[in-house]
């Protein structure tokens, strides 16, 4: 029998306080977004403030849960490649087909649904791509080639697949504080892309007993119609494939080999449910491989959960960086002046509109700000080159070596930055359809008491 010398013993000691130090801090986060619906109750009974559910989304995006819950904002679009009456209409365009344009595409869908849905409520690039977002879709709506539901299904995968994603795969479940969270930035996107979703909502909201918590019940509620709505729309179709296929092919580009490109396909089919495979035209996952692929996940959530300390706040993952954060302005004109002590104090220093710059002129409104990005999937659209971007990192060295474009290769790829109004397919990209859209939503706002946030 070996033994147990002092050394044995120090280094025992030290990899249990290690691991209840890990579980201790692991949990912080959690804590600090229960809190802060807690704090804000306080101040409302039954509505989270609209900048705090921001807060909360944009750190569950890129701080706890960076890898699975970006993957669910991607699956969610995927998804809806899987309803019959929204894949006939995208399959029409070659934009979201073709290899010369899909990376593109990608990008301007990535650009848009990061302005409207973490900049800050009410500023101008933030109106500027949510008016963008509504002139795209305004056609289809208006001729009926785009159902309400069909819009309200798009809005429910992008609020719900994250959720699913990290409730299945990641080390923890999300608590009614950061569901809560969900609901009421979506409710409230809803309210902005001017979705009737109460009349599809309302059986379920009746079903379920109301939690006292305006944004909790919308997410219960739009995650059930959702499932009922699949149940009899999701299907497969010729179209779903064509999507499909073109959307796992870019994200894969960075995999060598057909053959291997092959097995990653199979492998990602066991995250799908069987009502997405099947309506994408997927046989069965082998279940040599549904088993190792879940072996895997399962090794990387308990390390997670035991072993490593959380991403610090300081190292979020950054997908945009504004050149001049000093010219985001309002976009609704000050109405009222906002003293230092009427700023929420639940809020981030500055974080409140009309606490800033108002932009009072249709001058002011069209002028967009400089923003790049800093990552990209499959081309470098508006990311600035830089030595390590385009000369030093490991993934520029294998970008390379796979055929791939790199930063600064190609004047195409727009590395000062992109222009909000101009992103996105020709359709709606006009001056007078931005600014219509732009007028509608001020109203909206105003009727909403966005100018105050």
């Amino acid at each position: 029998m070996p033994m147990i010398t002092p050394s044995i013993i120090v280094v025992g000691f030290t990899i249990l306080i290690y691991v209840l130090w890990v579980r201790q801090v692991r949990y912080n986060r959690a804590r600090k977004h229960a809190r802060l619906l807690v704090e804000s109750r306080a101040l409302d009974t039954q509505e989270m403030p609209l900048l705090i559910a921001q807060r909360i989304y944009d750190s569950l995006m890129h701080a706890e849960f960076p890898f699975w819950f970006w993957k669910g904002i991607e699956l969610a679009l995927f998804r809806t490649y899987a309803i019959p009456t929204i894949s006939s209409q995208l399959a029409k365009t070659s934009r979201l087909v073709a290899p010369e344009t899909l990376p593109r595409r990608y990008v301007e869908t990535e650009v848009l649904f990061l302005e409207f849905a973490l900049r800050k409520w009410g500023t101008v690039p933030w109106l500027q791509a949510m008016a963008r977002t509504r002139a795209i879709h305004a056609g289809y709506r208006k001729s009926g080639a785009v159902r309400e539901e069909d819009m309200l299904f798009t809005l429910a995968a992008l609020a719900t697949q994250p959720v699913t994603l990290v409730e299945q795969l990641e080390w923890r479940r999300l608590n009614e504080a950061e569901l809560c969270a969900i609901g009421t930035l979506y409710r409230a996107m809803a309210d902005a892309f001017d979705i009737d979703y109460s009349t599809y909502l309302a059986p379920y909201v009746d079903k379920k007993p109301s939690t006292g918590l305006v944004g909790l019940d919308f997410y219960y509620a739009l995650h059930s119609w959702q499932m009922a709505y699949e149940a009899r729309a999701m299907t497969y179709t010729p179209q779903n494939r064509v999507l499909c296929d073109a959307a796992i092919c870019l994200l894969l580009w960075g995999v060598p080999g057909a053959s291997l490109r092959q097995f990653v396909t199979t492998a990602l089919t066991t995250i799908m449910d069987d009502s997405l495979r099947e309506a994408m035209g997927f046989p069965p996952t082998p279940v040599w491989i549904a088993k190792m692929t879940a072996s895997l996940l399962d090794a990387r959530r308990w390390l997670l959960r035991y072993l490593c300390p959380p991403r610090p706040d300081a190292l979020k993952i950054q997908r945009w960086k504004d050149l001049d954060p000093s010219s985001i302005r309002c976009a609704f004109a000050s109405e009222k002046t906002v003293s230092s002590k009427e700023v929420d104090p639940l809020l981030e220093p500055g974080s409140n509109c009309d606490a800033g710059q108002p932009s009072n002129s249709r001058d002011q409104i069209k002028q967009t700000p400089s923003t790049r990005m800093v990552s990209y999937v499959a081309a470098p659209y508006f990311v600035k080159p830089t030595v390590w971007n385009r000369w030093l990192s490991p993934g520029t060295w294998w970008w390379w070596a796979m055929g791939r474009p790199t930063p600064g290769a190609e004047e195409i790829h727009e590395p000062d930055g992109y222009s909000i109004p101009a992103l996105g397919p020709p359709l709606g990209r006009t001056t007078a359809a931005q600014k219509r859209e732009e007028e509608a939503l001020l109203a909206v706002g105003l009727s909403k008491g966005w100018q105050y946030l």
